[in-house]
């Protein structure tokens, strides 16, 4: 697929022309059948799964006895709970190795350390952008506009290209955002969404299609995103990232204190059992 914006939401569009739109494009990601290409394997410098820390957690997490879609899911949830959602200084400029240094991330972050993952135990994979709504962040973290940019990972599951950002929340701190939300949308989660993944199905714990206002396609990685896309949201500039730096350290507080009250959570519904 070209790297192109398909934008939706057009002022010309009518309401009824815009949804159907959006569900044409969430049908579009939800399953699509497309030979995967060797560049939806390539190592780049951000997904860097040759690196000694990518290596030693492949060999750590991954069976190469089981088949693909269980291998799959192995990565999905180490993803998921092994690196905490979160944000670091470097924002989205992070490598994979440079994601588990950081022992957390947000949704960019996190795609590459997935993607990365699963190129290196011989999966295809590979990252879409999305504009998606700020209103997502609510509660933790401004973003200075209507909305973000959002990486979706695809992984080529015998033969059949499944979306999802199921990976993104930790399971503790996503039980406690999902008990605070009182909206559609808001602190780091959409409601109805998921971080369950079943190897088979997309899955989504923050995007929606009523909540994208274009897509942008699939590139490469996060670096060539930055360095080629029209209409980003989040690039970084020096004026971004001091402002940035300065608001990251209170976000991350409000999410420890909700990966807490989820933990509390989680621990209730054991007990009940």
């Amino acid at each position: 697929m070209t790297e192109k914006v398909c934008r939706l939401g057009e002022a010309s569009l009518t309401s009824w022309s815009t949804r159907l739109l959006r569900w044409c494009f969430a049908i579009s990601i939800c399953g699509s059948i497309e030979v995967s290409r060797a560049d939806d394997l390539a190592e780049t410098a951000y997904l860097n799964f040759s690196h000694p820390l990518v290596v030693e957690v492949l060999s750590d997490i991954d069976r190469p006895e089981l088949s693909q879609r269980a291998r799959a899911r192995l990565i999905h949830d180490y993803v998921r709970d092994a690196i905490p959602f979160g944000f670091s200084k470097p924002f989205y400029d992070m490598s994979a190795s440079d994601v588990l240094r950081a022992g957390r991330g947000f949704s960019n972050n996190k795609a590459t350390l997935f993607v990365a993952l699963l190129r290196g135990a011989g999966i295809p994979a590979r990252h879409r952008f999305v504009s998606l709504s700020s209103g997502v962040l609510t509660g933790l973290l401004g973003t200075g506009g209507p909305y973000l940019d959002h990486s979706l990972v695809e992984v080529s599951i015998d033969g059949r290209w499944v979306a999802l950002d199921s990976f993104v929340l930790d399971r503790a701190f996503y039980t406690g955002a999902q008990a605070l939300l009182g909206s559609d949308l808001g602190f780091g989660v959409r409601k109805g969404g998921s971080v369950d993944w079943d190897g088979v199905s997309p899955a989504f714990s923050q995007y929606h299609p009523d909540y994208v206002e274009f897509e942008f396609g699939v590139y490469t990685d996060i670096g060539t995103f930055y360095a080629t896309a029209d209409g980003v949201n989040n690039r970084l500039g020096f004026a971004t990232t001091i402002a940035y730096a300065l608001v990251i350290g209170d976000a991350n507080e409000k999410i420890a204190s909700i990966r807490t009250y989820g933990e509390q959570l989680l621990k209730e519904r054991e007990h009940e059992q």
